[in-house]
Formats: structure tokens, C-alpha cells, sequence
């Protein structure tokens, strides 16, 4: 699994412009297929997606002040 892919996936399916969208019955059930893989694999060891990476989010926190 790649959770970076999965992430961004399930980015695109939920956001247009930053904004939340209405899904289709079809890609609220792959958002949900998404969410439950991401989760399974985070339990079972695997590492979490880049952008949820605490060291970078702190880096990015000192960097925007």
C-alpha cells in the first residue's frame, strides 16, 4: 500500500477548491474503502501518510512563523 497515494486520493474524492463536496453514493463508498485500508495499515505497523508525519508537520509550523 502507499498510503501518500491513498491519502491523496482520498483528498481529491472529498475536496474541489478546498471545499467540501457532496460525494456520489459510488465515491462515498470508496472514500469509506480509503479510509478503512488506511487504517488497516497504519494498525498493523505501517507508516503514516507524508503529510501526517508529526517531525513535518512541526518543521512546517516553524517555517510559516
Amino acid at each position: 500500500m502507499d498510503p501518500n497515494a491513498t491519502l491523496n486520493e482520498m483528498r481529491r474524492l472529498a475536496c474541489t477548491d478546498d471545499e467540501i463536496r457532496e460525494l456520489t453514493p459510488r465515491e462515498a463508498y470508496r472514500l469509506a474503502e480509503l479510509v478503512a485500508a488506511l487504517d488497516a495499515w497504519m494498525v498493523s505497523g505501517g507508516f503514516p501518510p507524508t503529510d501526517w508525519d508529526p517531525r513535518r508537520i512541526r518543521e512546517q509550523a516553524r517555517n510559516s512563523r
